[in-house]
């Protein structure tokens, strides 16, 4: 059942009085013990620890009539939270058999392998046909085990009686172990002392004799009640019964059969001393049957809620003590005595729970491996776009300081030349460093001549440039002059075809020889025609000048 059902599965489940509305997934996997008991029904919520169940809460939900306990069990069985719990009952029956076995030091695994070899040899010796199972503290130390076997029928009228109340039972187990468990709530007791559980209804009682661990023997007690005939004729006489508890006889017969019991637990079966009887069940007047017989015994007696005067279970009613004993099974897998049917249909729900609960992990671990996966290459990702951006920057930064270095280098170089120019003397050098600093790859310098023409230097090259084809020499050579213009204190008045020297062809390359002429002064503005003769190898190179057909 998906949450989202389970949910308003709890919203619109009927309120019943006494019985709590809970989430279900908050109760799952908690011990739900269900008795009728009393004119009412009893509940008691458990839930795993260490050593066995915890009691967590219980109550009781009161019968209005005598048949309302089908509608109430019915009712109780539809709340969601029910049946998401495991869900125990008791079993009373005469033919129940027990037997306690004391084992040494064992971890946990090997006293439930030994239960298991008990168990197989306990039902070897009954007369019939059998369902057994053992219960055991699940705690390592030398702690007993308990061993149950019942005929086989008998476990099946149980089982489909709860059924037909609509409830899917975990665990059928013995009323006499549940008193047993009682003891872990009583006061503890000291070395070689036992307590009695006395469980009493109209047609007898269950004497359970258990030391702090648990159940050590049992006996059924009858208590034969007297009917006058009026008494049966009356249509209400069962109630009237119900209503009218224990005869002085009755009691007396019961005190002679408890004494009896006590004397034979530490007499014959060397047990221990019994010193406390504690009183349970579902006949009225409790309280005075606990003073005749505290008269008779020499024993401390006294209701269960006498006993328990804190924890979740204090003051709790003799009728719910089946219930709260359900709940204290020192083992939360418990000694179920389901049918082997019942048993093997559960097996295989767990196992296929468990294979859809291995389903559903292994696909929520591959979709987080996955989403691990693609998390971790998202941020990979990013964390290489910072570092690119991060190196971006840095090679724009660096290219900016290259480029003002060499705007330093180059501004430095220019003075220098300028300096020279200005001199007296020829400006070789100047003219020099610019010329070589403008030359393009396929253009070179064969003479370089520098007059003094009046105030101003005036400088004529003789250039060579190589290409494919004379266009190509001649854009090598433009190029060279828009670079040469540049400089400040240089002014390029003409460019062109050398004409004493003529072109030479070669495999590949043609060598075409030009002149070039120019000024050298001081920083000025420049001619605003100075650049629109010569700038490609397609314009004229001088006035009135034209290229020669190849």
């Amino acid at each position: 059942m998906s949450r989202w059902r389970l949910r308003r599965a709890a919203r619109n489940s009927e309120q019943i009085e006494g019985f709590p509305r809970r989430s279900p997934l908050a109760s799952w996997g908690h011990h739900l013990a269900i008795d009728l008991s009393g004119g009412a029904v009893y509940w008691a919520r458990s839930k795993r620890a260490r050593g066995g169940l915890r009691l967590l809460e219980w109550g009781s939900v009161p019968l209005p009539h005598e048949n309302a306990a089908s509608e109430i069990l019915s009712a109780i069985a539809r709340v969601p939270w029910v049946r998401t719990s495991r869900v125990e009952v008791p079993m009373r029956s005469p033919d129940l058999r027990h037997r306690r076995i004391e084992l040494p030091p064992l971890t946990a695994s090997q006293a439930h392998h030994v239960g298991h070899r008990k168990v197989r040899d306990f039902l070897a010796e009954q007369p019939d046909e059998c369902i057994g199972s053992f219960l055991r503290v699940r705690q390592s130390g030398p702690y007993p085990i308990w061993l149950a076997a019942v005929p086989a029928n008998v476990p099946a009228l149980f089982e489909g009686r709860w059924a037909g109340f609509g409830f899917d039972v975990y665990r059928l187990s013995s009323e006499s172990l549940a008193l047993g468990n009682l003891t872990r709530l009583l006061p503890p007791l000291a070395e070689g002392e036992l307590v009695a559980v006395f469980d009493v209804y109209q047609e007898g009682g269950d004497c359970v004799v258990a030391d702090a661990q648990g159940w050590l023997f049992s006996r059924m007690i009858p208590i034969r009640q007297a009917r006058g005939a009026a008494q049966r004729d009356r249509p209400d006489g069962d109630a009237d019964d119900k209503d009218e508890g224990l005869s002085q006889l009755q009691i007396e017969r019961v005190a002679t059969e408890l004494g009896r019991t006590f004397l034979y637990v530490t007499r014959e079966l060397a047990l221990g001393r019994v010193v406390r009887l504690v009183l349970t069940g579902e006949v009225t007047h409790l309280e005075l049957i606990c003073d005749q017989l505290a008269e008779s015994l020499e024993v401390e007696v006294g209701c269960v809620g006498d006993f328990v005067e804190s924890g979740p279970a204090a003051k709790l009613p003799a009728t719910a003590a089946r219930a709260i004993g359900l709940a204290l099974a020192p083992d939360p897998r418990g000694c179920s005595l389901l049918p082997a049917e019942s048993k093997r249909r559960r097996r295989l729900r767990r196992a296929r729970m468990r294979q859809w609960v291995a389903l559903v992990a292994g696909g929520l671990l591959a979709l987080g491996s996955m989403l691990t996966l693609v998390v971790r290459d998202i941020a990979g990702q990013r964390a290489i776009d910072r570092m690119s951006e991060a190196m971006g920057f840095d090679q724009h930064r660096l290219a900016i300081i290259d480029e003002t270095a060499h705007s330093r280098e180059r501004a430095t170089r220019l003075e220098r030349a300028l300096e020279l120019v200005q001199r007296e003397e020829p400006p070789w050098h100047a003219m020099l460093s610019v010329v070589a600093g403008a030359l393009p790859p396929d253009v070179a310098l064969d003479e370089m001549r520098i007059l003094r023409k009046g105030e101003i230097w005036q400088a004529e090259l003789a250039l060579e440039a190589r290409g494919a084809t004379v266009s190509d020499a001649a854009s090598a050579v433009a190029q060279f002059r828009e670079r040469l213009s540049a400089v400040p204190f240089v002014e390029v008045d003409s460019v062109g075809r050398d004409r004493h020297r003529q072109t030479i062809q070669e495999a590949e390359r043609s060598r075409v020889f030009f002149s070039l002429r120019g000024e050298l002064g001081t920083l000025q503005a420049k001619r605003s025609d100075s650049l629109e003769s010569g700038a490609t190898g397609t314009e004229p190179l001088a006035e009135n000048e034209t290229w020669p057909s190849e």
